[in-house]
């Protein structure tokens, strides 16, 4: 059968082929939109495609025959989602210029996960601004570095605007739930790196998973 145009390279755009830097030696790594992943011509290892995009083949029976697989056999929403995150725990680490804010922003991060298993905040505007929110600069720069980095990653506008405004530095109160949660991990991963005999709580906890993430990050050390 023929390619459909969907799927047919004639039809694409300059876009639609573009170059993902491996998150293990940093050597770009072509990509097609509709390839699920590729081997690293550098290192050999598996990079993910944080950009796939299928378009019909998403829904049209004859995919398989269009792009050798079929990807209602894969979990594309994983392997999309797995992929970018890996992506942008990567590009962070090199924004870093120091070890401990790396460290710090990873565990805020790790903490902000926890916290969003019973809060219902967007989970990733939560875990991008803890990955972003230490990126050194001015405010300026320092938001133009995020809003950059999250767009090589194909996050959404409307997901990019929110990470810059919750890492935008300020001294108002967290007034959206995602700022709560981003609030309350950033003292859990103080807790964590200090130790509690070093640790100041914060004045108010805003979300009700907090105290209780901190009471056992406090038995666990008793």
């Amino acid at each position: 059968m023929a390619i459909c145009p969907g799927q047919d390279t004639r039809y694409w755009r300059p876009e639609d082929v573009f170059e993902i830097p491996c998150g293990h030696c940093a050597r770009a790594v072509e990509f097609f939109k509709d390839d699920v992943r590729r081997r690293c011509p550098g290192c050999g290892q598996i990079v993910q495609n944080p950009k796939i995009t299928l378009g019909c083949a998403q829904w049209c029976e004859h995919a398989k025959a269009c792009l050798g697989y079929d990807p209602k056999e894969i979990s594309l929403d994983e392997t999309h989602e797995g992929s970018r995150w890996h992506h942008l725990a990567q590009a962070t680490d090199r924004l870093h210029q120091q070890d401990a804010t790396r460290l710090l922003s990873q565990t805020v991060a790790e903490e902000a996960k926890k916290l969003l298993d019973d809060e219902p905040a967007q989970r990733p505007v939560v875990l991008a601004a803890a990955l972003l929110h230490l990126v050194p600069g001015s405010p300026q720069e320092q938001r133009d570095a995020v809003a950059r980095t999250l767009g090589e990653l194909a996050f959404d506008q409307s997901t990019v605007d929110a990470v810059c405004d919750l890492v935008a530095p300020n001294t108002r109160l967290p007034d959206s739930l995602e700022g709560q949660v981003l609030h309350d991990a950033r003292h859990l991963a103080a807790l964590r790196l200090d130790g509690p005999q070093n640790w100041t709580p914060p004045t108010a906890w805003y979300t009700k998973a907090g105290p209780r993430r901190a009471r056992e990050l406090q038995d666990r050390e008793s």
